[in-house]
């Protein structure tokens, strides 16, 4: 369905992403607010990997509740406040989105709205209209 648009010869900076993506007409859309390491108690983990972990869960409970998952992402814009962090948010990407390829930005940003927080995904997904909800 979503398809990955990868140029012949197009460089790559040495990560795991999409290049581009082709979404087909009469899909639904799903556009996710940046999504931070804060777990549904209120708690925020101490570690960038547990942070990491909790943007994914909250990612995916956003896209369950639209009916979609995974495999819908088209993409992801992530912000870390430390450069250092970016090797983890590789590792934990690639084992959360079950290898899948999105288009993808990634900036290190000098802090979040909260000091605790190292880590922010947006994401937007596009799934074909099932019956019953429109596209």
């Amino acid at each position: 369905m979503n398809r990955v648009l990868e140029p012949k010869g197009h460089a790559n900076p040495g990560s795991r992403f999409a290049p581009g993506m082709e979404v087909p007409p009469d899909c639904r859309w799903c556009f996710i607010s940046g999504q931070v390491g804060l777990d549904r108690k209120g708690n925020i983990p101490d570690d960038i990997d547990g942070q990491i972990h909790v943007a994914f869960d909250n990612v995916f409970a956003i896209l369950a509740e639209a009916d979609m998952g995974v495999a819908d992402v088209v993409r992801l814009n992530i912000y870390l406040t430390d450069a250092g962090d970016v090797a983890a948010y590789r590792r934990i990407r690639d084992e959360r989105m079950e290898g899948r390829l999105t288009a993808s930005t990634l900036v290190v940003v000098s802090a979040l709205v909260d000091p605790r927080m190292r880590v922010e995904i947006e994401a937007v997904a596009a799934a074909m209209a099932s019956p019953g909800r429109a596209a």
